[in-house]
């Protein structure tokens, strides 16, 4: 991150207020789950997009635009509510994949918390062997001083805030293990949410820092989702070069 002057941070603040404004936009648009009508044979690419901590997969529509108009057409998600734990999210999403054809070419997209989420389904539920690749967006791995500022109460409701701290057990493990699939962190150079902004850089993934953006506006970023779907559309060509 560069420039932390007051100018500097005023001007990101902003940012992420008319980030935040969009974003809440979209909040009411996909709360139901999405799967992919596939037949069982198909080898298509399949990404499925997890959102963070207090949005939906609403969230996602203007990257969603974006992989559509570069042939990406076949996308998965679900919304879920703020008082729930990663290990119960990881659950979920497999259940959710179970859904999906088993030799689809399934890429993991994660915002925030949902980096973390797909992080935990690949390593602590077996979920690797199902995956082609993850991509976080400014995912706290390392944890989030925000998380800190919090009222203690409220972890008592939303496991998750004790789960992003810093300090964080859940994070430690997750840290400490390894996976044979390509994992891309890309950092929000001007992340005011997850502090410092490269404690979303997860060990021994390629780390793309995308500088004068915010945590939110991440979503909202072209080169974020030209990135994504670059990435996808790489992995496809060398598949079908295999």
């Amino acid at each position: 991150m560069v420039g932390h002057g007051p100018r500097h941070l005023l001007k990101t603040a902003l940012h992420e207020v008319g980030a935040l404004r969009r974003q809440s936009t979209l909040l009411h648009r996909q709360w139901r789950p999405r799967g992919v009508p596939l037949p069982s044979h198909s080898q298509e690419d399949v990404v499925f997009l997890l959102h963070g901590f207090l949005a939906t997969a609403g969230v996602f529509e203007p990257l969603e635009r974006h992989l559509r108009s570069e042939g990406i057409e076949h996308i998965a998600s679900f919304s879920y509510h703020p008082f729930r734990s990663v290990p119960s999210l990881g659950a979920e999403l497999r259940e959710r994949i179970l859904g999906i054809p088993a030799r689809a070419r399934l890429h993991l997209v994660g915002h925030s918390l949902g980096g973390v989420v797909a992080r935990f389904y690949a390593q602590e539920l077996g979920g690797a062997s199902r995956i082609e690749q993850i991509i976080s967006l400014a995912s706290p791995f390392h944890g989030t001083t925000t998380a800190r500022k919090l009222p203690a109460s409220l972890g008592r409701f939303t496991p998750i805030l004790q789960e992003m701290t810093p300090d964080s057990p859940l994070l430690a493990r997750l840290r400490q293990g390894t996976l044979d699939i390509p994992h891309t962190s890309v950092v929000a150079g001007a992340d005011l949410l997850v502090s410092p902004p490269h404690s979303a850089a997860f060990p021994g993934s390629q780390v793309v820092v995308l500088e004068g953006v915010g945590h939110n506006g991440l979503l909202f970023d072209e080169r974020a989702a030209r990135l994504v779907s670059e990435r996808i559309l790489a992995r496809r060509a060398q598949r079908a070069a295999e």
